[in-house]
Formats: structure tokens, sequence, C-alpha cells
């Protein structure tokens, strides 16, 4: 099983393919391998990355409340595997992890795709975040750390019609979001990124891709228009009928964006026709807007 040793930690990765390197940063709670059959397919063409952050799964250091300590382990991952400029692929709070990798290590960055990034949710829903909060801790305290972390995954992976994806999941996929109870529940207590400021953002000067998927709650949508009025140079994308975990629920759709989002495909392909395809496939009336669905 490789490891990585970084800051008094032991870090599993895996790595395979050859060509333009991506780095795959998954959500709160998941693991390297709930990237499902996208690194594979990925790798076809490129190198590709993927690891359990710090206090997941195989990376069985004690879990950290602090998004910016991943931050740091995702550079230094990238340095001693000396693949950078990478394409970073961040999901959920992964996404968060991104942007900060941008901000503080811009070097080690080629391009940015965000996949419904929690970004500054918590200040957006204020009273349903703090109710939740509450919600969690009491169930935490009264009924464990499994009963807890299945509510919040209830909560974070529910559709627009009230269905939850939590609930279509794999049961191993399930097993692996509740072994990391712990991590997940310490993880989301520590906010959703608040500690970077929205016009830090400006100095982020690499291309950067948003994917939102059409069946997620309106507030992903709603962070996405934050981020793409932050950093002019986003390319909004929407994965049809798919929730939260676009990549597990529309691979291919998933793949072909971050396909598109590589280096070499957005020098071949200018911003301006790549707006202009978004906006007649998707009805994208202006690139740094994501359209309100019905």
């Amino acid at each position: 099983m490789p490891t990585a040793s970084i800051h008094n930690a032991d870090l599993f990765y895996k790595e395979k393919g050859a060509g333009l390197p991506i780095l795959l940063i998954h959500a709160n709670g998941a693991n390297a391998d709930l990237w499902g059959s996208t690194f594979e397919r990925l790798a076809t063409r490129n190198r590709v990355i993927a690891y359990d952050r710090r206090g997941f799964s195989r990376s069985r250091q004690s879990p950290v409340g602090d998004l910016h300590r991943h931050t740091e382990d995702a550079a230094t991952l990238l340095q001693q595997l000396h693949a950078t400029p990478a394409t970073i692929v961040g999901t959920d709070t992964g996404a968060i992890i991104a942007l900060d990798l941008a901000l503080h290590h811009p070097e080690l960055v080629a391009s940015l795709v965000l996949c419904e990034a929690t970004f500054h949710l918590r200040k957006q829903k204020a009273v349903t975040a703090f109710l939740d909060n509450v919600r969690l801790r009491y169930l935490q305290k009264t009924k464990g750390l499994r009963a807890a972390a299945e509510a919040y995954y209830h909560d974070l992976l529910e559709d627009k019609s009230g269905d939850s994806g939590f609930t279509h999941l794999s049961p191993e996929w399930r097993e692996v979001l509740l072994t990391n109870a712990e991590a997940a529940l310490q993880e989301n207590a520590a906010g959703t990124g608040e500690y970077i400021h929205t016009h830090e953002l400006t100095q982020i000067k690499q291309p950067v891709t948003c994917l939102i998927s059409t069946r997620s709650q309106p507030f992903f949508r709603e962070v996405a228009q934050k981020l793409a009025s932050a950093l002019p140079q986003t390319r909004n994308r929407i994965i049809t009928a798919a929730g939260h975990y676009m990549h597990i629920d529309q691979p291919n759709q998933f793949l072909h964006e971050i396909t598109e989002a590589l280096p070499d495909k957005l020098t071949l392909t200018p911003v301006a026709k790549s707006d202009k395809r978004a906006r007649q496939n998707h009805k994208i009336s202006n690139n740094s807007t994501i359209p309100r669905q019905p």
C-alpha cells in the first residue's frame, strides 16, 4: 500500500497513467476509491493521483478540523511525486482545498475543477446550518458517531425532490462514509472555508471550471455564482440528471468535463468558443452565471 510521509502523517495514495498530472481531492467522508471509474478512465491519457486525506480511511492519523492542513498535505504530496503543475479536481470540501491550494501554492496548479464546492456554504445557509449542527451534536451524543454521520450524509446528498443520494450508494461505499464518521463530523464542524475571504480569490489566475448538477439543492448553484463573480476566468458547466456525487451518477459527462478542463484543451479551445458551445448546449446566457433550474 503506497503511502507518502507528510507532516508527521502517512497518507495513502494511488497513481496511474502518464501525461498531464491530475490530482483528485475527495469529498468530506470519502476516500480515494469513491472516485469510481473516473480514476481509471482518466488514467488512460493522463497521470492521475488520488489519495485518502488525513484522518480518512487508510490515512489513519487523527482527524483534523483544519482545512488548511489538508491544503498543505496536498501541496507536499504533489511536490514529493513531482507532479506539478497539476489540474486539481476537488468535490465538496475537496473543492475548498483546491481553491486554497491555488491561493497559497499557485506554482503547483495548472487549472482547477470545482465540483459543487461547499465554499462559505455555512454562511450562506445561516440559520439552517446552525440548526443542522445542533441536531448533529445531539445525535452524536445520544446515538453515536455513525448515526450523526448518516444524518449528515442524508442532508448533504438530498436532491431537490427530497430523495437522498446516500440511499442509492452501494452498501460498500455507504460503509466507507460511515466508517469515516469521526473525521467527517469534525470536518463539518470546522466550517466551509470561512478562513478564505472572497476578495482573496481574485489572486487566482489559473483557469477554473465549476461543475453543478441539475438535481442538487439550489444553494450549490448559488455558491458557483459567487465563485464565478470573484473569478471571471470561470467556466460553468452543468451535469444533467445527477446529484451531488455527480462522478457516480453521470461518469461519462463528468469525465468529459474534466478532460475539457485540462490545460492542453484550454489552450487548444479558446474560452470564447468553449463558452459559446456551453450556451448552446446548456442555455447559459452568461459565462459567469449558473442557470436557475425550473
